[in-house]
């Protein structure tokens, strides 16, 4: 997993907070307005405009390198695609899922795939399971269907789960809750990001969950753009994405 996939797979309930304004500024040429999931995970997301992550060095360092300046704000996750969707923000990061491709912009090649030279992180979602009470994954398919759960906002769980012709619970608020409703026996398997699964680790071993070794599905992960984004912002965009990819502590 690397750095930049540790911070965005988060929800929370952080109100709001900006690392360089107050709130999202009005369009403008040269602004892009990011919008970040709301929980810390260091050292990739803290949080603190004071000490920020690597993730978000990368967000505003990569801006000021092409020239555009970054709003970074913070809000829960599913409230940001919404956001962005809507243009009322620039950019989030997600996952080349079908749905995401059919709703916000990514960098695409002439082909119209998207461009994996500009990709920001590769995610794994791996099933995490009842050490006891184990379900039967190799891999490609369950023996039997599970009852699967995930958390909130987390598109790949679901597209993973829909490849398998499963579907997925994600009425969990975050990690931690859809773990422990695992626990509590209320789903027979959880998909979740590796991400997830490391920083969740003492709870796991306290709830004495394991992630099965094989994951569920793999995705690239972008900056995703509005639909709505505002053409006078076009070059912006493109030097911004290219700036992502080439970014480096």
């Amino acid at each position: 997993m690397r750095a930049w996939g540790r911070w965005v797979v988060a929800t929370g309930a952080l109100a709001w907070v900006a690392v360089s304004h107050a709130a999202p500024s009005a369009p403008e040429l040269g602004a892009l307005r990011v919008c970040v999931a709301d929980l810390a995970y260091p050292p990739h997301i803290t949080l603190d405009p004071d000490r920020p992550g690597l993730a978000e060095r990368r967000i505003v360092e990569a801006g000021k390198a092409v020239g555009v300046r970054v709003d970074l704000s913070y809000l829960p996750i599913r409230r940001c695609h919404r956001m962005v969707l809507e243009g009322e923000m620039d950019l989030v990061y997600l996952a080349a899922t079908a749905q995401s491709l059919g709703e916000y912009r990514f960098p695409l090649t002439p082909q119209g795939q998207p461009d994996r030279a500009l990709r920001i992180s590769q995610e794994a979602v791996v099933v995490v399971v009842r050490r006891s009470d184990p379900v039967d994954w190799n891999g490609k398919r369950f023996a039997s269907p599970p009852a699967l759960g995930t958390r909130a906002g987390l598109r790949m769980a679901r597209e993973a789960a829909e490849r398998l012709g499963l579907s997925v619970d994600d009425s969990a608020f975050d990690a931690a809750q859809v773990l422990r409703k695992l626990q509590a026996k209320r789903h027979d398997a959880v998909l979740l990001l590796q991400a997830d699964v490391e920083q969740q680790a003492g709870l796991m071993r306290e709830l004495d969950l394991v992630a099965l070794p094989k994951p569920a599905a793999t995705f690239d992960g972008y900056m995703a753009a509005s639909p709505k984004l505002s053409p006078v912002r076009e070059a912006a965009l493109k030097a911004y994405w290219k700036a992502l990819a080439r970014w480096k502590p």
